[in-house]
């Protein structure tokens, strides 16, 4: 793993899997047929109906693409909200990913979680509104019922927004100085500010010469630059 990850707390940690899961669970769910599912009591078996095909089988043998014609708002609105919503959470997965994992030097943002946030509620906003709009059919229709594309795509909007909470509330300022060929137990001096961060930013991380990494200290004195003082 990146330097940068492998630093951060643990809560920070699970925060970010539970984004990565969060955003496979709503791909699946919302990608895959079987937003609701009709019990065929002939054949024993089911088809099932999602935002994109019709199926005679959860698979994808025997389908149709769903006609988008005379789409109402409701129909409409979760559409929207749905493919929105799984773009925010694209965006939230690639700039973690990033961040973590390809960037040695990273700024101190929040974009990760509000992202994780915002993309979870849209993706359950979308989920809801489609609930208001067939709930009546299905109470009317007894082997009409919700299938489990749509449970997949709630549970991972509600997994993906406590991602961003998680994230969010244990996104503490760390930063990986790679400075190779320097002494890493020499005091250097940094412009917290030039990354991000406020003079007060708290512990920081320098990686030295061997590959090491070792924990340093920013001075709160501001606005003057933090002295690193490696420990």
């Amino acid at each position: 793993m990146g330097v940068v990850f492998t630093e951060r707390s643990r809560g920070y940690q699970i925060g970010t899997l539970l984004l990565y899961a969060g955003t496979i669970l709503s791909l699946w769910g919302v990608v895959a047929p079987g937003w609701t599912k009709t019990d065929l009591t002939s054949t024993g078996g089911g088809s099932y109906s999602g935002l994109w095909f019709n199926c005679d089988t959860l698979g994808y043998s025997g389908c149709t693409a769903t006609s988008f014609d005379g789409l109402d708002g409701a129909a409409y609105a979760t559409y929207v909200l749905e493919v929105s919503g799984m773009i925010v959470l694209f965006l939230a997965s690639l700039f973690s990913v990033i961040r973590n994992f390809c960037l040695p030097v990273v700024t101190y943002r929040r974009s990760t979680q509000i992202l994780a946030i915002w993309g979870g509620i849209k993706l359950f906003i979308g989920a809801m509104i489609f609930v208001g709009d067939v709930h009546g059919i299905i109470s009317d229709i007894p082997s009409l019922h919700y299938g489990p594309s749509f449970g997949l795509v709630v549970t991972g909007s509600i997994v993906a927004t406590i991602a961003g909470i998680v994230i969010a509330v244990n996104n503490r300022p760390v930063i990986a100085f790679v400075q190779f060929g320097m002494d890493p137990t020499a005091a250097q001096t940094v412009f917290a500010t030039q990354y991000g961060y406020p003079a007060e930013a708290g512990n920081l991380y320098y990686a030295g010469g061997g590959g090491q990494t070792v924990v340093a200290t920013v001075s709160t004195t501001s606005p003057a630059p933090g002295t690193v003082k490696m420990g």
